[in-house]
Formats: C-alpha cells, sequence, structure tokens
C-alpha cells in the first residue's frame, strides 16, 4: 500500500552531535527523491533532497537498538541524519520504501524475476514455474493454532502460579490473624489482673490494715486503762491491808496485760507479712506491666507485616493482570494479523 502512493511521509526524531536536544523531522520518500523537511513546511521548503543514484540514498540500520538508523542522502557528512523511528515498524517501513524505490530505479524487473525463479543450484538452467502452486491454508493455519496453543499454556501456567500464590498468601494471612487473636486475648487477661490488683485484693488488704491499726490503738487505751485501775487499787491494798485479795487481783490483771501484749505481737507481725506480701506484689505488677509492653510491641509488628502482606498481594494482582493483558494482546494480534506467506 506504502508503493502505491505517490508520496509517504514518516516522522522521526533527527539527533545532532553538537545539539543534545532532539529534532522532530519528517521522511518523504517517493519514486524520484528522498527527502528530510521540517513537520507543517510546504512542499517546496525541505532541510535536504537526495535523488536516486547508484549509492544514496541508503538507510543503516542500528546494529541492537530497534528504533534506531542512519539516513545518508550523500557522501558529505553534512547530508547524513540520525534518526530515531516512532517504532521498530516505522523504522523498518522507512528502509523498506528506500531500497525499494532505490531497487525499482537501478535494478531491471526481469533481473529480478530472473534472480527469484532461477535455482541457485543449478544456474543456467530453464526458470522453474510458481504458476500452478498454490497457498497451503491449512499449514497455515495449523502453525497459527499452535502458537495459539502455546500461547493459551503460558497462561494457564501464569494462572496456576497466581492461584497458588493466592492460597498461600490466605494460608498466611490466617495465621497471622490468629497469632493477633491469641496475643490481644493474653493482653486482655493481663490487663484485667492488672485491674484486679489495682481494686480488688489491695484494697481488701488496705482495709485490712486499717483495722488492725484501729485495733491496736484500741487495745493500747484499754492496757493504759488497766494499769490505771491497777494502780488504784495497789493503793487501796496499801491501805487497807488485805494484801491476799489485792495479790490476786494484781495476778489477774497481770495477765490481762500478757494477753493484751500476745495481741499485739500478733497483729505486728500481720503487719509486716502484709507489707512484705504488698512489696511481692508490687513486683508482680511491674513484671506483668513490662510483659505488656512486649505484647504490644510484638502486636504492632505483627499489624505491619500483615500490611506488607497485603500491599505484597496487591502487586501480585497487578503482575498477573499486566501479564495477562499482554497475552491477551499477543493473541488477538496473532488472529488479527494478516496471513503470513509460507515463504
Amino acid at each position: 500500500n506504502l508503493l502505491s502512493w505517490d508520496t509517504t511521509s514518516i516522522p522521526a526524531r533527527h539527533f545532532r552531535d553538537h545539539d543534545p536536544q532532539p529534532r522532530d523531522l519528517q521522511i518523504r520518500i517517493n519514486q524520484n527523491y528522498v527527502e528530510v523537511v521540517h513537520p507543517g513546511t510546504d512542499r517546496g521548503s525541505f532541510d535536504a533532497r537526495a535523488t536516486y543514484s547508484a549509492d544514496y540514498p541508503r538507510v543503516i540500520l542500528h546494529p541492537s537498538n530497534t528504533s534506531k538508523f542512519k539516513l545518508e542522502l550523500s557522501p558529505d557528512a553534512d547530508r547524513s541524519y540520525r534518526f530515531q523511528a516512532l517504532s521498530r515498524k516505522s523504522r523498518d517501513s522507512i528502509a523498506l520504501l528506500v531500497r525499494c524505490c532505490h531497487a525499482r530505479r537501478y535494478i531491471a524487473t526481469s533481473f529480478m524475476l530472473g534472480q527469484l525463479c532461477e535455482n541457485p543450484a543449478t544456474p543456467g538452467a530453464p526458470r522453474t514455474s510458481v504458476v500452478g502452486r498454490e497457498f497451503d491454508v491449512q499449514a497455515l493455519r495449523n502453525r497459527l493454532r499452535g502458537e495459539l496453543d502455546r500461547t493459551a499454556g503460558k497462561l494457564q501456567v501464569v494462572e496456576k502460579l497466581l492461584r497458588n500464590s493466592t492460597n498461600e498468601k490466605v494460608e498466611l494471612q490466617g495465621q497471622l490473624r490468629e497469632t493477633i487473636a491469641s496475643y490481644t486475648e493474653a493482653i486482655e487477661k493481663m490487663y484485667t489482673q492488672l485491674a484486679n490488683a489495682r481494686g480488688g485484693p489491695s484494697a481488701a488488704l488496705q482495709v485490712k490494715l486499717h483495722e488492725a491499726r484501729s485495733i491496736h490503738g484500741r487495745l493500747q487505751l484499754e492496757l493504759a486503762e488497766v494499769r490505771e485501775v491497777a494502780d488504784e487499787e495497789r493503793r487501796k491494798l496499801s491501805k487497807d491491808g488485805n494484801e491476799s485479795a489485792a495479790v490476786k487481783e494484781v495476778d489477774g490483771l497481770r495477765q490481762d496485760v500478757q494477753h493484751l501484749l500476745a495481741e499485739l505481737g500478733s497483729l505486728a507481725g500481720s503487719h509486716r507479712a502484709q507489707s512484705q506480701r504488698e512489696i511481692a506484689r508490687a513486683e508482680e505488677l511491674r513484671r506483668l506491666r513490662a510483659d505488656v509492653d512486649a505484647l504490644s510491641g510484638e502486636k504492632e509488628e505483627l499489624e505491619l507485616n500483615c500490611m506488607r502482606a497485603d500491599k505484597e498481594k496487591a502487586d501480585l494482582i497487578e503482575s498477573f493482570m499486566y501479564v495477562k493483558g499482554s497475552l491477551d494482546n499477543l493473541q488477538m494480534a496473532s488472529l488479527e494479523g494478516p496471513d503470513v506467506s509460507p515463504r
């Protein structure tokens, strides 16, 4: 189709040695000449033009880059251009048009047909005829079907990999949720124990200690009263001379005093034991708080791991969609592309 047109214009980017910024130019090709023009200029205005000669113009393709090429209009270095096409298809179209127009101008059609139809193994032999040869549609269909099957197989492999990765992701998320739930339950139990330690048994022990102190003060007052009574009785006995009854009463009072002293000692011992228990509870409370802080840090780390896992899952899904889209485009291109000759 391009060869049937009068003039074909194809855009390309021109790179110059002394200018780092490339220029957007157009290459116009027809049966008589090749010219390089600025886009939007009139047909009579051009940057450079070269008619077909024995060696020029010619196109030299870049050996590694599929879009770069060099257009030489003459032996002069100023008329040599380094271009970069918009795509590989555009570059190949430029090279094919220039070479085809050059061949039409300087190579006879009969010579080209003779070279194509002659068998290289038997030079000078009669030319082979290709009139009765038919195009093998069945072979082309089988080849396209094989390519489609290979593409479908690759797509199935990718889908299987994505399915396996999704299942592993779901399992890991379930395990992570179970771990977070167990740690959360342990933290809640520790908070409950801390709350009970702050307002439960500790408060009751404080009340008991206050009651013991009040009983101790009351016994001290009773002891002082008993002593006063004993002093009065002694004075009365010294006055009345009844020593035997006074001695018995003094012995009874002494026993009462000893009993009160024993009760005071037991109360003092219980107070010391209570103080020791309070110290032990304070240490246990400090240890529980440290455990709660450690579990909170582990919980935050697990939540961060869960967020990273979600991000990895999103990346895998995006990669799968990209691969699937590329495979779909490849299938559509193989189905909608022009029929390829077996030659």
